[in-house]
């Protein structure tokens, strides 16, 4: 009779237990998964903050670029859309990831928003303190990249190609926007390609899965 109680004690223990501790791993792929997905949010906003730096320096210096020796205005073709573009274009050529900028209207046709850019857009336009919006679950989904936007603002610099008056040829060729100082000009779209960080936590999930 004893014997039998303790079977029975030993079922509902052993059941107890045993959900305890996938109930333990799920949490610890879960938290896996999340910290991941946040070492490949700050790579991003790093790259973000480079490719900014590299348009703010160039909006600081239009005016020095453009005026020659004798101290006459002469657009030389190299401003802040096409330096950005032409470096996120390098990079991605030389990487297997994928920098952009666009918006909602683009002057270059090619620079036309997909489908989560034209959500970072609508996103950013609805929440105007916004700093940065991202593709959560990356690492669950079937996703072959990591998607991060940050917004591209009016300010002082950008006037002459989007500022008033309204239509207006500016110096690139393009009417103005008539945009004023805090509008959204567009956003940098950056995609980090996951195979890596996906083969990474398969082998630690695998790992904490054994181990538990």
């Amino acid at each position: 009779m004893k014997p039998r109680l303790e079977l029975w004690l030993a079922i509902p223990t052993t059941v107890v237990i045993t959900l305890l501790l996938l109930f333990s791993v799920m949490v610890e792929v879960w938290l896996e998964q999340k910290q991941y997905e946040e070492s490949l949010r700050e790579q991003a906003y790093i790259l973000s903050e480079e490719m900014q730096a590299a348009w703010d320096f160039m909006s600081a210096n239009q005016d020095r670029i453009n005026t020659d020796g004798d101290g006459t205005y002469t657009f030389k073709g190299l401003h802040c859309s096409i330096v950005g573009t032409s470096i996120g274009a390098l990079f991605t050529h030389r990487t297997d990831y994928v920098i952009r900028y666009t918006a909602s209207h683009p002057r270059n046709p090619r620079n036309a928003p997909d489908e989560f850019e034209s959500e970072a857009i609508e996103f950013f336009l609805s929440n105007p303190k916004a700093k940065e919006h991202y593709a959560p679950d990356a690492l669950r989904s079937d996703d072959d990249y990591f998607r991060y936007a940050v917004p591209l603002t009016m300010d002082s610099g950008c006037a002459s190609c989007h500022g008033e008056p309204k239509g207006e040829i500016d110096a690139t060729g393009f009417p103005k926007e008539g945009m004023e100082i805090g509008d959204l000009v567009g956003i940098a779209s950056i995609s980090i390609p996951t195979d890596q960080y996906k083969r990474d936590l398969a082998i630690r999930i695998g790992q904490r899965a054994f181990l538990s």
